[in-house]
């Protein structure tokens, strides 16, 4: 059975319309399906974990990275592939896996593409596929979600600027501390820390590269931190991390590891896959070949 869960709310109803867009095109094909949509932050979990899958079963997310997060929150102990259209307003799990951002290219990806494995990150029982990041970056997701300007801009099809309207608003008032940072057991402290982003793919918030080297597939997280600068150096960091050209650069520094420990002298605010989870300490870890996705 061929399931596709919808949120129709996703990209300021996007997702709604790129359903509308595609239905025609599946309604054509000899495979049954079914129609599962979304009504409220969490209910794609609610609706998958109700399904008893067999095998050969897939399901298509036609949705952005916050329904994909819960999707694959659902599916990650079952062997369930997952396919994406992508129709919200960042999309960094599609870009990662170089899923294609036309609606029909993206769909015949999800029907014929390859089935592969790859791996997850998990803060405590909590998957994230793109990224976990603590601090500033937290920070960003925590207001953009709660923006009215992130609707606004998902209107005109540009909502990756609604994350940077957040960067500017939270720079302004951001204050950074101190961090011991856990990496498979050794100890590393840094001061003034802004952020520290824990990695699987390379891209988090809209298309910021933060971990360029970052892959879904080698067993490692990269974990990224940006530290000891004052707040006019961390303006012109910032920015390089929309390209990646951030890395290597003075307050930037670059571990991999299987096993992540993040304490800090101050609370710092948690996202996952752009969801808010909480704040330091976190402990997390990585587990290889957690989800199927179709790519």
């Amino acid at each position: 059975m061929l399931y596709f869960l919808i949120n129709p709310n996703a990209g300021n109803g996007k997702g709604k319309r790129v359903w509308h867009g595609i239905k025609h095109a599946v309604d054509k094909r000899d495979e049954a399906y079914i129609d599962l949509w979304t009504r409220f932050q969490g209910h794609s979990e609610e609706l998958l974990r109700e399904i008893e899958f067999q095998k050969g079963d897939r399901v298509i997310v036609i949705g952005g990275d916050g329904t994909v997060h819960e999707v694959l929150n659902a599916l990650a102990e079952k062997t369930v592939p997952v396919g994406i259209i992508p129709a919200g307003s960042g999309n960094d799990f599609a870009r990662g896996l170089k899923i294609p951002s036309e609606t029909g290219e993206a769909l015949h990806k999800s029907l014929e593409g390859n089935v592969v494995s790859i791996d997850a990150g998990f803060l405590g029982d909590r998957l994230f596929i793109t990224a976990a990041g603590a601090g500033f970056d937290g920070e960003v997701a925590k207001i953009t979600n709660r923006s009215w300007y992130k609707k606004w801009f998902n209107k005109i099809n540009a909502g990756h600027l609604s994350y940077l309207v957040s960067v500017i608003r939270v720079l302004i008032g951001y204050k950074p501390t101190s961090v011991t940072l856990k990496v498979d057991g050794q100890s590393f402290t840094y001061n003034r820390v802004w952020l520290i982003a824990t990695a699987n793919m390379p891209f988090y918030g809209g298309g910021i590269m933060i971990c360029p080297d970052a892959t879904e597939t080698d067993g490692k997280l990269d974990v990224c931190v940006i530290h000891g600068v004052n707040k006019l150096k961390a303006i012109t960091v910032l920015p390089k991390a929309l390209k990646g050209s951030h890395v290597g650069s003075k307050g930037v520094t670059v571990h991999k590891g299987e096993k992540i420990g993040v304490t800090s002298n101050r609370p710092m605010t948690i996202q996952c896959d752009g969801e808010m989870t909480g704040s330091t300490p976190a402990q997390i870890r990585l587990q290889r070949k957690a989800v199927m996705v179709i790519k």
